[in-house]
């Protein structure tokens, strides 16, 4: 299997770069993910909820990374339109594609003007 390190790289990277074909290639058809406020199962899914959400984001610094048999987790600060925030997510894959992924996030900035 490659390296789980340079598969969420390339994944992040593709995501950064909007490329939503390379992005899904990295992905089972069957991916499960589940975030705070939102649990799916499928690409289609994904395309329609989170693809959208990646608009603001400009970029990811990896700041720790730990991996098993079939998972890795790190954690990450994005780089977004409205400021930075600090990311964790646990990957589960199946072979070298990724099955599913478990995201929490710290606060998101607010857009300027919008209260709290």
């Amino acid at each position: 299997m490659q390296n789980k390190r340079k598969i969420i790289e390339s994944y992040h990277k593709a995501w950064i770069k909007r490329d939503l074909r390379e992005t899904l290639s990295f992905l089972m058809p069957d991916l499960y993910l589940k975030s705070p406020i939102d649990e799916f199962s499928g690409l289609d899914l994904f395309e329609q909820r989170c693809w959208p959400l990646g608009e603001a984001l400009k970029g990811f610094i990896i700041r720790d990374f730990m991996e098993s048999e079939d998972k890795a987790f790190f954690t990450y600060d994005a780089i977004a339109g409205v400021g930075n925030f600090r990311c964790a997510e646990v990957f589960t894959f199946a072979g070298s594609k990724i099955s599913a992924i478990d995201i929490y996030w710290g606060t998101i900035p607010k857009a300027s003007g919008e209260s709290t």
